[in-house]
């Protein structure tokens, strides 16, 4: 057991006791709208991209880190990048996922390092907004419906049912701290931040029983 398995014990203990205070149909929602909202994050999130690097402020922000990174560091004069060349840099599935379906290479077969860094910007900025959005939807609809109808209060199926779905929760929860973990540590061969993934007993579950590549596809 390590920091990660730790934090990933406190996290199902904690969402599990708050889930046991909601009834069965409000963890319900909760537990729909965070597995829609990852679904719809990582479906979509190349195409929102686009849209996103047009949003007022960010289309500026970008502009200019685009001109620092492109004139003023000079890193565009040595460094250009194809999906080919990144995948034959033995990053892990996701991040080969991630540049995959993502906007990268949408329009151009080749991009510039200023290019890949305002890719990576604005497809994370997507996956965020459309997590949230499709979270707080969901979460809206569910509150609707629960006001529109009379809930009695907390049964003891309600109890249990909330638990079970909290539960569900808190593995998601877990399988994104193992994804995250799993990455970090793919560019360490020792050290702390290599044993994250490696010492975890929770995040080696996730992938050693295959369900990360079932996910990723």
């Amino acid at each position: 057991m390590n920091i990660t398995d730790l934090f990933v014990m406190i996290l199902i203990v904690l969402t599990v006791f708050l889930g046991y205070r909601k009834n069965l149909f409000r963890n319900f929602f909760d537990f729909i709208s965070l597995l829609l909202g990852l679904m719809v994050a990582f479906k979509n999130y190349g195409r929102f991209a686009e849209t996103v690097e047009g949003l007022p402020g960010i289309k500026q922000l970008l502009a200019a880190l685009k001109v620092f990174l492109g004139e003023k560091a000079g890193f565009d004069q040595d460094l250009s990048f194809t999906l080919e060349s990144l995948q034959e840099m033995d990053f892990t599935k996701e991040y080969n996922f991630f540049f995959e379906n993502g906007s990268f290479f949408r329009n151009q077969r080749e991009i510039l390092f200023s290019d890949l860094a305002i890719g990576l910007v604005t497809n994370v900025l997507a996956i965020i907004l459309l997590f949230l959005v499709t979270t707080f939807v969901v979460r809206l609809v569910g509150s609707l419906i629960e006001n529109s109808n009379k809930m009695a209060g907390l049964t003891s199926v309600d109890r249990a049912g909330g638990m079970i779905f909290s539960f569900l929760k808190a593995m998601i929860y877990a399988a994104v701290v193992a994804v995250v973990v799993h990455n970090i540590a793919s560019f360490f061969n020792s050290g702390l931040l290599y044993e994250l993934f490696h010492d975890s007993a929770f995040a080696r579950f996730f992938y050693d029983s295959g369900l990360i590549d079932r996910i990723i596809g």
